[in-house]
């Protein structure tokens, strides 16, 4: 692996509180899960170095992930809209089991519509799906509001380490193949 980063990418959470951002980024950046932990007030930043692999070359790249986690809340939503033009993706989150979360969906695409730099990359994550028996939103109903709005649609759990992972890999090479000529 080499120790060189060429590439710096800024990945933005996003979506109401409780629907598991904290717990994404922290099973990201430390393969953690805590089922309890304090609200996020503002943001809250980590680094995440990666390999990818060029899909032209097929050679591997050391990139870093720059993650910002941010608060749910509607009174720290102003300030939080200040990282979103800065964003080259983003991970919109909502619960599977709080249909409320689901329906604020619009709200959080206007918002990155009015503040986020255009071109981008936006997955819609579905959070929790390991509660089986407490799920208010159906995979359907997620891949229809992901297609209505154009976005990457994948479903996760960050507390049985499901896709969580895998997303994120997917995003950060896709980061990469999007911006390496740049």
């Amino acid at each position: 692996m080499s120790d060189k980063i060429i590439n710096q990418y800024k990945l933005l959470f996003l979506g109401d509180t409780t629907v598991g951002k904290t717990c994404c980024c922290l099973r990201i950046t430390e393969n953690i899960y805590t089922g309890s932990h304090l609200s996020t007030i503002g943001t809250d930043s980590a680094k995440k170095n990666l390999e990818v692999v060029d899909k032209e070359t097929n050679k591997k790249v050391q990139i870093q992930m720059m993650l910002t986690d941010t608060a749910g809340q509607e009174r720290f939503r102003a300030m939080a809209k200040s990282y979103y033009r800065q964003a080259d993706g983003i991970f919109l989150m909502y619960d599977v089991t709080l249909k409320e979360t689901f329906l604020n969906i619009e709200n959080w695409i206007n918002q990155i519509k009015e503040c986020a730099s255009p071109g981008v990359i936006i997955y819609l994550l579905a959070n929790k799906i390991d509660m089986q028996d407490k799920i208010q939103v159906t995979s359907e109903e997620g891949k229809q509001c992901a297609d209505k709005f154009k976005l990457k649609y994948r479903e996760i759990s960050c507390k049985e380490n499901i896709n969580v992972n895998e997303v994120f890999n997917e995003i950060s090479s896709e980061l990469y193949e999007k911006n390496k000529n740049m």
